[in-house]
């Protein structure tokens, strides 16, 4: 057998287009003039290929059962400064818009006893008043918020006003 640590090789330097990645993390890939290359999971993992990539190949022939499909084998390679892999920054959390409802469990969550009419909600809130009365509605009929209707008169059949709190023990 032949002592193996001193010999020579003598590589060929390629562009390589990283044509596609393997299951098992090694890369296949194509020289300008079509030939195949193979790349080791080891070198796919160190540098960072992906699919599309062109890195400069240093190429040995492959072994001789396997040279007839691709010719090539890199023994290295090296990733030109413009395609060098980025770290992804994480996507933003995005807070979820805050719905009427939100806002206004908000404001009489802020002033511990605060009682507000639908009017006075919808000035605070810059909100009309059709969207606080349905908001605040819905709040109230899931039990998130009290209401109280004020009459002016005995004989009302409606509400003069309704007022609006966290709870009913605001009232009292």
């Amino acid at each position: 057998m032949e002592n193996f640590t001193n010999q020579g090789f003598e590589t060929v330097q390629k562009p390589v287009h990283i044509d596609m990645l393997t299951y098992a993390g090694s890369a296949f890939g194509s020289t300008i003039e079509g030939e195949q290359v193979f790349v080791n999971s080891r070198i796919v993992e160190t540098m960072g290929l992906d699919e599309g990539m062109v890195v400069m190949g240093h190429l040995l022939p492959n072994y001789p059962d396997k040279r007839a499909n691709i010719p090539w084998r890199a023994m290295r390679v090296s990733v030109p400064k413009n395609q060098e892999p980025t770290v992804e920054e994480p996507e933003p959390v995005v807070e979820p818009e805050k719905t009427p409802g939100d806002l206004i469990l908000a404001l009489l969550d802020e002033v511990p006893h605060s009682i507000y009419t639908t009017t006075e909600l919808t000035e605070e809130l810059g909100i009309d008043t059709k969207t606080a009365n349905n908001w605040c509605m819905s709040l109230h009929n899931r039990g998130l918020i009290a209401r109280a209707d004020v009459h002016a008169g005995p004989n009302q059949k409606r509400a003069s006003f309704v007022l609006w709190a966290k709870n009913s023990k605001v009232f009292a």
